[in-house]
């Protein structure tokens, strides 16, 4: 999808660029041959390596961060494909405190699509969209940090997750969960009035589109925002 002169992946490889980051690995099922082609003509700075998930047509995306496990060596970020951001959204996260950090946001009211957080003393004690409305503190922004314990951590999760009855019908939120539950501290990562979106409909494209610049850096967070944006 456009947004202006680039597309959603380019805008994160950009992202990514500018933070140092120099290897991205990105998991496809659907449209595979698109993207394959679309990163066929890509020049940036970012090396770019595709996965393909098998079982993206009867699994859901707990599987596909299962198809990655084995490129969890060294610290990595983890990005919905789907994610428009703020650049310093990344800094931040590069800051936090915490081998396994989640990027959140705070606000008032949530849609039943939101994947929602539970805090307590900036730990995440709770991830999901189905948390009672009680233990809404704030919604995870689909960007996270692994490094040193955590990876190795996360990847015996998957492996467990995914042999499961239920895996197939598992997203990687359910993973985090089980870290959690597993005695894995989680900590959260407020980005504040950075801005950033989820482009799930059309409507959520047009509005990154009509605001691009409060994505890139060169403009203001917006005061307007469409669901799943902030």
């Amino acid at each position: 999808m456009a947004l202006g002169g680039s597309t959603i992946l380019e805008h994160q490889l950009a992202n990514l660029a500018s933070c140092g980051v120099g290897r991205a690995i990105i998991v496809a099922g659907h449209g595979y041959d698109h993207l394959r082609r679309a990163l066929s003509q890509y020049a940036g700075p970012v090396e770019v390596d595709l996965l393909y998930n098998p079982y993206y047509l009867v699994a859901d995306n707990l599987i596909s961060l299962w198809t990655a496990r084995r490129e969890m060596e060294e610290d990595f970020l983890l990005l919905n494909g789907d994610n428009v951001f703020h650049p310093d959204i990344l800094g931040c996260l590069f800051r936090a405190a915490g081998d396994a950090c989640l990027a959140v946001s705070r606000k008032a009211t949530f849609d039943a699509d939101d994947t929602k957080v539970h805090l307590a003393d900036s730990g995440v004690r709770q991830i999901g969209k189905d948390i009672p409305p009680a233990g809404w503190d704030a919604e995870s922004i689909g960007i996270m940090r692994f490094g040193g314990p955590a990876r190795p951590a996360l990847r015996q999760v998957l492996e467990t997750a995914s042999v499961s009855q239920q895996a197939r019908q598992r997203l990687f939120l359910d993973a985090i969960q089980m870290l959690i539950d597993a005695g894995h501290p989680v900590t959260a990562c407020d980005v504040g009035d950075l801005p950033w979106a989820d482009v799930d409909t059309p409507a959520d494209l047009q509005f990154v589109r009509n605001h691009l610049d409060r994505f890139t850096g060169a403009g203001a967070p917006s005061a307007v925002q469409p669901q799943g944006a902030q």
